[in-house]
C-alpha cells in the first residue's frame, strides 16, 4: 500500500451540504436553522467528509480522461476500488463561530425563485488528509488528479458555482 499525505488550502468558500431530513422551511428563521443543520460537525469542531475529496478526485480524473498505464480498467473504477481517504472526518480546526449564513436566490421550480440560506466558511480554510491506495495506482497519477480536483471540481456544496476549490500546498509519499 502507498500513503500520500496532503495539506490543502481552500481558494474559495466551502459550502456545507450535509443531507438532512428537514422539512422545507417556510420562514427565513426556519431556512437559517436548516442551513445550520447542514453543517458537518463533531465533538472536535467542523469537518469535511473525506469522501468529498475522493469524489472530487474521481470527477477530475473523469473530466481529464486520465489513463492508468498498468491496467486496462478505467482509472475511475480503480480509484473507487482501491483508494481510501483518512480520516473519514477531516478536521477544519474551526468551531461554529466560523460559519456564515448567506441567502442565495435559487430556482426551485419553473419560473419560480426563492432565497435559500446556505452555511459556509470563507476561503483560506485548511485541512490535512491521507490518500491510501494500492500500488496499481502511481503516486504521481494521484497527485496530479488531486491538483486537477482542486482546480476543476472542488469539495462541498455549490461546486458548480466555483465554490470549494482548493490547492495542494504540500504532499508527501510514504510507501508501506
Amino acid at each position: 500500500m502507498i500513503t500520500q499525505t496532503y495539506k490543502v488550502k481552500g481558494l474559495t468558500p466551502y459550502f456545507f451540504n450535509k443531507w438532512t431530513n428537514d422539512k422545507t422551511p417556510k420562514t427565513v428563521a426556519q431556512s437559517i436553522q436548516v442551513a445550520k443543520n447542514r453543517v458537518y460537525k463533531n465533538d472536535q469542531g467542523l469537518f469535511i467528509p473525506g469522501l468529498q475529496f475522493k469524489g472530487s478526485l474521481i470527477h477530475a480524473v473523469s473530466l481529464q480522461k486520465m489513463k492508468i498505464e498498468k491496467s486496462n480498467k478505467r482509472a475511475v473504477e480503480l480509484i473507487r476500488a482501491v483508494l481510501q481517504i483518512e480520516p473519514k472526518e477531516i478536521a477544519l480546526g474551526l468551531d461554529e463561530s466560523a460559519i456564515q449564513i448567506i441567502p442565495i436566490p435559487t430556482i426551485v421550480a419553473e419560473n419560480k425563485m426563492k432565497e435559500i440560506q446556505y452555511a459556509y466558511i470563507e476561503s483560506g480554510w485548511k485541512v490535512e488528509f491521507k490518500a491510501v491506495f494500492h500500488e496499481i495506482l502511481e503516486p504521481e497519477f494521484i497527485a496530479e488528479g488531486f491538483e486537477w480536483a482542486g482546480l476543476l471540481c472542488g469539495v462541498g456544496g455549490r461546486r458548480n458555482h466555483g465554490n470549494g476549490r482548493f490547492e495542494i500546498t504540500e504532499s508527501n509519499i510514504i510507501v508501506n
